[in-house]
């Protein structure tokens, strides 16, 4: 009992690393991935997705044509920055006090 705790305790200091998970899922999914004024694009043959961090601290998933709505994909987000490093693109979130660099692609 007092194990699985801990497990949970880590995990909702750190909710973001199923969010990173689930990026490098739907970047896999995609025909072409680069970084443009520190925003990820996705390119395949279902359109161009852009995610960024918005406005209101969020970061979000959006179609690159007119009309378009969007997917929270993490809220409370102080900072994300999407860079590309030697053809891999890496984000960077700091979020509740702490700050960590994953590589998506």
């Amino acid at each position: 009992m007092k194990s699985s705790l801990g497990i949970s305790q880590s995990l909702e200091k750190q909710p973001s690393s199923f969010f990173v998970l689930q990026l490098r899922q739907f970047a896999a999914l995609q025909d072409r991935a680069w970084v443009e004024q520190e925003q990820l694009h996705l390119f395949s043959a279902n359109g161009e997705f852009v995610i960024f961090h918005d406005s209101k601290s969020r970061l979000v998933k959006t179609r690159t044509v007119p009309g378009a709505g969007y997917e929270i994909l993490l809220e409370n987000v102080q900072k994300a920055v999407f860079r590309e490093e030697s053809r891999k693109i890496y984000v960077e979130i700091e979020k509740d006090g702490w700050s960590k660099t994953w590589q998506i692609v």
